[in-house]
């Protein structure tokens, strides 16, 4: 552009008289720019459109996907304390049911953690069907690693590739097998409920159905070709007319290149970001920050266990309802408005006697090496209380998980170089890892806290406090201090 405007100052310069022939070149300019403003606005508008709705169906079909994950684990059989037949006896129960809970029945387990397992199948599936960037999975490469990589069993694996659903619709097929392995699980007793609970379950998939539907057609009809091109053409018809129009109302060289050169960055900016926006899985690579499908993905895995491990323990078991007349509840029942300060000092020292009574009497027991050991525990037990709070506070707001905390169990798999399969995987164990939890470094960057002055002065005062209490405990139970622990 720059160049084309030094021709056409050049070509003014030897033909002083042509100028004169543009001199209604003015308006045509002002009602040509005004046309392809409101073209390109449009366009950047429906281009941005097309990108939200794309992020709002990925967050929507994670959304149905933990609501089918939440009613099953809502619903799932479980393990309850035994009630004596005694009425005395179910008294004394009732006084203990602080301490008992009610747990899932090893099967209602199992069925639960085969769905969770089938949810993100799916889900890396759907996202293998609607990217390019995760299409690998879909060949049979992929298909045989996700076997070796413990996602799929080989008779999975045999049903998927020798079915008639073609390759891109393979997540079908698995939403199909959630939603029976739900309704036969609960033929066979592992969920409670009758047809209304199917019923609720069929309408759980057929919205995880046409979440997944709506971003195929949303994908298929992003915008027309010809719509595109005429907007391309505009606007490299206004670029290319702007030094003709300057130059012949008299403007000089510099400044017809600034304005070129501004007019050019802004009008071709623009028309540039709309096809990021309209390319929001970068398929067609015209981007370079399209939507965090490993992100998205390693949210899901987060939320296919999120509903099983929030009931693994139910704190008030179904005894305690039955027996609410004989005070089954009432060790659950706490004040509306909270404890006063009064009642907390008490508690708090009723609390430090229990426990330095306990310790009190384990320590005439235990020989110095025992006590010692029992101190070490304690300063470990503050120390990893004191880094746990660190971590805390420092996850992204809204953050599925903490890193260092929810994922410190999860071990990735070695890959041994010299193996011949393995070098052949390797782009597929990149978008394969959904055993991790973490969230790709682009995320993190983009997910970094940007604490305001209200927020990180709490955040100063809460660190500050915690690290005092440390320091507190590490004195108090300090090794071979015993007079300060008993």
């Amino acid at each position: 552009r720059v160049l084309w405007t030094y021709v056409v100052y050049l070509l003014f310069q030897k033909y002083p008289k042509f100028a004169s022939r543009l001199d209604g070149s003015q308006r045509i300019w002002a009602e040509l720019i005004a046309i392809v403003t409101f073209t390109l606005t449009f366009f950047v508008n429906e281009a941005y459109s097309c990108w939200r709705n794309c992020l709002n169906i990925c967050y929507n079909l994670q959304g149905r996907l933990n609501d089918f994950g939440m009613a099953l684990a809502g619903c799932a059989k479980r393990d309850e304390p035994k009630l004596s037949s005694s009425s005395s006896k179910r008294a004394m129960q009732a006084a203990e049911d602080v301490e008992a809970t009610s747990k899932f029945t090893p099967g209602a387990r199992k069925v639960l953690t085969i769905i969770s397992r089938y949810v993100r199948v799916f889900n890396i599936l759907s996202y293998a069907s609607f990217t390019r960037s995760h299409r690998p999975l879909l060949t049979p490469q992929g298909m045989r690693r996700m076997v070796t990589r413990g996602l799929l069993t080989e008779k999975e694996h045999a049903i998927l590739i020798n079915s008639r659903v073609a390759a891109t619709g393979r997540h079908n097929e698995v939403l199909m097998w959630m939603f029976r392995t739900a309704l036969d699980a609960r033929r066979a007793g592992h969920f409670y409920g009758g047809y209304g609970f199917e019923q609720n379950l069929l309408l759980r998939i057929q919205e995880i159905r046409g979440q997944g539907n709506y971003m195929e057609a949303i994908l298929r009809g992003r915008m027309p070709f010809f719509y595109a091109h005429i907007v391309r053409i505009l606007v490299g018809f206004i670029t290319m007319f702007y030094p003709v129009v300057a130059f012949s109302s008299g403007l000089s060289l510099p400044l017809g290149i600034a304005g070129v050169v501004f007019l050019t960055l802004t009008y071709q900016g623009l028309f540039d970001l709309s096809k990021r926006f309209l390319d929001p899985f970068n398929n067609e690579s015209y981007g370079y920050d399209p939507i965090q499908v490993d992100t998205l993905i390693a949210e899901t895995n987060a939320g296919s266990r999120r509903w099983m491990f929030g009931l693994e323990d139910m704190p008030i078991p179904y005894r305690s309802f039955e027996d609410a007349s004989i005070g089954g509840l009432d060790s659950f029942l706490l004040p509306d408005e909270g404890f006063t300060e009064e009642e907390i000092a008490q508690r708090d020292a009723d609390r430090r006697l229990r426990e330095e009574t306990g310790k009190l009497a384990a320590s005439v027991l235990a020989d110095e090496e025992e006590i010692k050991e029992m101190l070490e525990e304690a300063q470990q037990a503050a120390q990893d209380e004191f880094d746990e709070a660190v971590k805390i506070m420092n996850a992204p707001p809204g953050a599925d998980f903490v890193a260092g905390i929810d994922d410190q169990d999860e071990e990735p798999m070695a890959i041994d170089l010299n193996d011949s399969v393995a070098r052949n995987t390797t782009e597929v164990d990149a978008v394969l890892d959904l055993r991790t939890l973490e969230v790709k470094e682009d995320q993190q960057r983009r997910d970094k806290i940007e604490y305001g002055l209200p927020s990180k002065k709490l955040y100063d005062q809460f660190i500050e406090t915690a690290a005092e209490e440390y320091e507190e405990i590490m004195r108090r139970e300090e090794v071979g201090d015993s007079d300060n622990l008993f």
